[in-house]
């Protein structure tokens, strides 16, 4: 049904088909006809050509047997198939090795013409045999792609006919060629078309977890995750939250989201356990940011981090270098954190606690009003350990004071046993609590539609159907909120886990979960029974955690690998981008059959994808990839644009332009700090002024040769408690004694020549 030409039996919106109506085909067919002046030809020299569609496939076929259904519902092949059927049934019709005759191919005609009801009959004869012939005689390619045959004009008016280009479309709209509405759908189409790498920096502490863009489509940030277990603190690292700007073409760090190195006496084992080590290591830990998010003014940036704290931030003030204005201090590590789109300082945060685990906050950053919220279930199993997972406000001016959340059990054992969770759904002004069922089930994303009173949540099956296929591991559901008393329609998913779940912006229709065996699937809410789309990516980039169960690959990838992370609306009228593990960002036309729904790679990361947003302008995209790295992907980048060697819908070679990395301003010295932390770089000094080391001018700083006979253990060298104990003389007798011989070999060498030399009578 999804076909890439022009349906012509388009279903009404929100009522699924259920059989072939004649009424419907006929008026869409005749609103069809009236576009292409009352007749759609078939490889016409003077008349171009507008190829069969998949309700003509089917009229005829039904013609030649009928044994086939004639409802497009009963037919899911692709129109690849259905020609390849169809010139099946025509060779059925003549003996084998015979060709089918003229006298054959007009009775089909006729027949095909005859039925009032078929859309054949508002083709003309000559177009149904032209069509009958092209199958009979030609070739049906693996990848089938009609030829469009248009007419050849001696004059081609450029303003008439615009190309397909940015500067073509907008000349186009200023001479109100198409109308506002199609030139709008055409240049944001062209727009999230064209999309590609920009600039690029790495540098992060670890994987790049969460972005977001400011409301001027100019200035971003970006939040990181740290290496902050006890056992691996030796590999913790700064930068976990940037803030970068597209004008200045910087990024800085905000290195607020930290906490005090634990001592080694505190630590059970491991090399973090020694005081040398202690020593050698940053004296702060940093902690992974888990969101980020701007106000709807631009003005504040929020922040949330495992360090148990949410930080609001002064943009406005210091556009540069934001300042921190309040910390927020939370029982447990903070997991996400939602602004609200109608109301700038109210926003909520979810945590890792049973009580009050998610909290709202309202007012100023001088004088916040908290109020908290609770999953019913999480307290009822308190050792489940069921958290919340992700929380959403409403997007309409009908559901934003509505909070969305949900939550799953955050349990270390086995996968299939953390499938307990609930959705809660709150009122903010009143305080009260909406029952939405089922609530049983554990919830993965959710996401509210933009433009309709509506949300859809991804999580476990269970409590809705009362079966479900072995093959249904997940589902989405979607609600609306005049009744969130059962699910509107169940949309069942064979993927394991769900990273994201969206909505068309424009459309209610469509809906899609990124999943973590690295497919994104696409439903239309017209027909749930059915995937609309399968939109998958290759293998991941890292290698995967031993298959110690050894399951299958897909099954094991579902567990240990990320999968989807990147699902974003373009702005255009179908354009849909994903990224996953892989390290591609794909672009798809949903709209277009299932065979042509890829439309181009837009980039190749050198490490898999796992974070990505969408600036509000649409011209823009900021990714984060797994290794510390963040990509810009521009559609009209100002400046110099990215250097590629091979630009093509294969893909290209990834040298974008890098970012510059702004440090921050050194802090004046406090004199009566009594530990300044630059004891580093005065021992460093001493040993350069003693001797010991040097500073080559193009090797840097080393031991110098020349010092063996300094003592090294000098009364003012400075050494840690431990190493000056465990320290030994750096010359003992044995080499003093080896070191004297060979000195003794030198002098005799030398004399030697010295000898040979006077012996020597010059030359005459």
């Amino acid at each position: 049904m999804y076909s890439g030409s022009q349906c012509l039996s388009a279903p009404l919106l929100g009522n699924p088909p259920s059989a072939f109506d004649p009424e419907l085909e006929l008026a869409s067919a005749k609103a069809a006809l009236c576009q292409a002046g009352g007749d759609r030809p078939y490889k016409s020299a003077k008349r171009g050509h507008y190829d069969f569609v998949r309700e003509e496939y089917i009229s005829l076929l039904c013609l030649l047997d009928d044994a086939i259904q004639e409802s497009p519902r009963e037919h899911t092949d692709s129109t690849v198939e259905l020609r390849r059927q169809l010139k099946t049934k025509l060779l059925e019709q003549v003996p084998p090795g015979e060709a089918l005759s003229e006298e054959s191919i007009t009775a089909i005609v006729r027949a095909a013409r005859s039925r009032d009801d078929s859309i054949l009959s508002y083709r003309k004869k000559k177009s149904i045999r032209s069509f009958l012939v092209d199958v009979i005689e030609n070739p049906i390619p693996p990848s089938f792609r009609p030829t469009f045959v248009k007419p050849t004009l001696q004059a081609k008016d450029a303003m008439a006919n615009p190309r397909s280009s940015i500067g073509s479309l907008l000349r186009g709209r200023e001479i109100g060629y198409g109308g506002p509405a199609q030139s709008r759908i055409a240049l944001a189409n062209q727009v999230a078309e064209n999309i590609r790498p920009w600039r690029s920096w790495k540098g992060a502490s670890s994987d790049i977890v969460t972005v977001a863009w400011a409301p001027d489509s100019l200035s971003y940030a970006a939040g990181a995750a740290a290496q902050s277990d006890e056992p691996d603190l030796q590999y913790n690292r700064p930068r976990n939250l940037l803030f970068g700007n597209l004008i200045s073409n910087t990024i800085c760090e905000l290195p607020d989201h930290r906490i005090e190195r634990p001592k080694p006496e505190t630590i059970n084992g491991g090399p973090n356990s020694t005081y040398a080590v202690y020593q050698a290591c940053d004296p702060m830990v940093y902690k992974t940011v888990t969101s980020v998010q701007f106000s709807p003014t631009g003005g504040l940036l929020f922040t949330a981090s495992d360090d148990r704290t949410v930080k609001i931030w002064d943009i406005e003030a210091q556009p540069e270098q934001p300042t921190c204005l309040a910390t927020l201090h939370h029982q447990a590590e903070v997991t996400s954190l939602e602004v609200s789109h109608h109301h700038p300082t109210h926003f909520a945060t979810a945590s890792k606690t049973i009580d009050d685990s998610v909290r709202v906050y309202q007012g100023s950053q001088t004088a916040y009003q908290t109020l908290g919220f609770s999953s019913p279930r999480a307290i009822k199993h308190r050792d489940h350990d069921i958290f919340p997972e992700c929380i959403r406000w409403g997007l309409t001016p009908g559901t934003k004071h509505l909070l969305l959340a949900g939550y799953h059990q955050w349990a270390d054992h086995d996968f299939s046993a953390s499938r307990k969770g609930q959705i809660c759904l709150w009122d903010v002004n009143t305080g009260a609590s909406r029952r939405v069922r089922p609530h049983a089930s554990a919830i993965f994303s959710v996401a509210w539609h933009p433009r309709e009173d509506m949300f859809i949540t991804g999580g476990a099956p269970g409590g809705g159907s009362l079966a479900f296929p072995k093959t249904t591991k997940s589902v989405v559901r979607s609600y609306d909120v005049r009744n969130t008393s059962h699910f509107t329609v169940e949309f069942e998913c064979p993927a394991l886990d769900m990273q994201d779940v969206t909505c068309h912006p424009n459309d209610s229709n469509y809906v899609t979960a990124g999943c973590t065996d690295g497919t994104t699937y696409v439903w239309d809410y017209r027909w749930p029974d059915e995937i609309m789309h399968e939109l998958s990516h290759g293998q991941p980039l890292q290698e995967l955690a031993p298959n110690d169960e050894e399951l299958p690959f897909i099954e094991h990838r579902e567990k240990v690998d990320a999968g989807v992370m990147l699902s974003i609306w373009g702005k255009g009228a179908s354009i849909f981008y994903s990224g996953s593990s892989d390290g591609v960002i794909k672009a798809w036309d949903i709209l277009r059959a299932p065979e042509d729904v890829w439309v181009k790679d837009i980039a190749r990361l050198p490490a898999g994808v796992q974070s990505g947003a969408l600036s509000p302008d649409g011209m823009n995209m900021l990714v984060g990839d797994a290794v510390g790295g963040i990509h810009i992907l521009s559609a009209a980048p100002f400046g110099s644009p990215c250097r590629s060697d091979n630009d093509n819908n294969a893909g290209f070679a990834y040298r974008p332009n890098p970012i510059n990395f702004r440090y921050a301003a050194a802090k004046a010295k406090d004199p009566d700090d009594e530990n300044p932390g630059t004891e580093g770089i005065e021992c460093a000094r001493e040993l350069l002024r003693s001797g010991q080391l040097v500073l080559h001018p193009s090797l840097g700083v080393g031991k110098n040769p020349h010092s063996e006979n300094q003592e090294s253990t000098s009364s003012d060298h400075r050494q840690l408690p431990e190493i000056r104990e465990q320290a030994v003389p750096s010359k003992n007798i044995e080499h003093a004694q080896n070191l004297g011989k060979i000195k003794n070999l030198i002098a005799a060498r030398k004399e030697q020549l010295r000898s040979v030399k006077h012996d020597i009578k010059p030359f005459t």
